[in-house]
């Protein structure tokens, strides 16, 4: 499947670390939605915002922690393990993540899964 077709379907986002984040926020799921698909990074906008130590975040960039660094296992498998960045601005394509919006980012491990509807 083409890394485009991705764009609009629902994922489930699961946090393993850091260990704080479970603590205070839970480890998921967390419900997105695909905005922008390459084949080494997904955007993904959340469908309710997360409180996480006084930030407001809202936007997440997976990038893949294993096969090669390609997003190929969601498409295969329905299930990619994945460094998370989560982002306080709400940006709609990954161009837009620069140094400024990565300012109030919190880097997270974790694993994305396919939601089906």
């Amino acid at each position: 499947m083409s890394a485009s077709l991705l764009v609009g379907k629902g994922v489930r986002i699961f946090v393993s670390d850091p260990w704080e984040f479970g603590t205070e926020c839970g480890v998921g799921p967390f419900d997105a939605v695909i905005t922008e698909a390459q084949t080494d990074a997904l955007l993904l906008k959340l469908q309710v915002p997360i409180e996480y130590r006084g930030a407001h975040l809202q936007t997440v960039v997976a990038r893949a922690r294993h096969a090669h660094g390609t997003i190929d296992p969601l498409t295969s498998e329905g299930r990619l393990a994945a460094n998370l960045t989560f982002l306080r601005d709400l940006v709609t394509t990954l161009s837009q993540v620069t140094d400024d919006a990565k300012a109030g980012m919190v880097p997270a491990i974790g694993s994305i899964e396919s939601r089906s509807g």
